[in-house]
């Protein structure tokens, strides 16, 4: 995390995919997440389900563009013994996994495979679901009621009419065909590769899901201070709007997450 995230921003991120069934989290800090980080992280701190690592130091070398890299291989490597799968994820991109499975269900079903890829869509921080008004929420409001206060992507309801995909559909180290930019899940036991963004194939034996299926929803700038402090505009149910359109599928997934039990660790 190379920009300034709040502490309330991470344990939403945290809750959120522990409620779609990841237990163990590595958060590469670079110096920018908020000094409160602990106290709102406790609970997950004391199970030993999150564990921090300082990554400022990185940028003394000037390889800042290559942290991302090497947090993600430090990752894999790291993990080889405890995880079945790890995947790199920013704080503004939330996964998504087509119902009703879990993320350990999910995985299951591709227990043989090295590794996977999956697409992602972006949607607008601005624009909301009627009669929402998310940036009066303050930080001290959510901290209280933390256990029933909606995850802020419930809230938002458009996204682009094509999904991310820098580079072009063709672009096969960015993209598969349509299903937008490519991330990996990967087998620390299997395969020795953790990409980010980008397609890196070790062998033939990994899939590529389909976007249907599984993929990560980017909510640009969410986990950044001035996310918290922008104006939502509310939009009603127009189908589209500036080039964004209306579907609250998302969000309806985000409240369904909340409304479940989260996992055990």
């Amino acid at each position: 995390m190379g920009r300034e995230v709040e502490a309330r921003t991470v344990h939403e991120w945290v809750s959120y995919h522990w409620h779609l069934g990841a237990t163990q989290f590595r958060l590469y800090d670079a110096g920018s997440m908020d000094q409160s980080l602990a106290t709102v992280l406790d609970a997950f701190l004391r199970n030993d389900s999150i564990q921090v690592i300082p990554t400022g130091h990185l940028s003394f070398y000037n390889i800042e563009y290559n942290a991302h890299s090497l947090s993600a291989l430090d990752c894999l490597y790291s993990t080889h013994f405890t995880s079945k799968w790890v995947t790199v994820l920013p704080p503004d991109s939330y996964l998504y996994i087509a119902p009703p499975h879990t993320l350990p269900s999910f995985l299951a079903h591709y227990a043989s495979r090295p590794w996977l890829t999956y697409g992602a869509h972006e949607w607008s921080t601005e624009k909301c679901r009627e009669g929402i008004a998310w940036e009066n929420a303050t930080t001290e409001e959510w901290m209280g009621k933390r256990e029933v206060t909606p995850f802020v992507v419930e809230w938002l309801a458009y996204r682009r009419r094509e999904n991310v995909c820098e580079g072009g559909g063709e672009d096969r180290e960015k993209c598969i065909g349509e299903q937008g930019q490519r991330s990996h899940f990967t087998n620390p036991r299997k395969a020795g590769v953790l990409a980010y963004n980008e397609v890196r194939e070790t062998d033939s034996s990994g899939e590529h899901v389909a976007y249907s299926e599984m993929h990560k929803n980017v909510y640009p700038k969410l986990h950044e201070r001035s996310g918290f402090n922008q104006t939502c505009r509310e939009v009603g149910a127009a189908e589209e709007w500036d080039g964004w359109v209306r579907d609250v599928t998302a969000a309806d997934f985000a409240k369904l997450l909340r409304k479940s039990p989260p996992p055990t660790a």
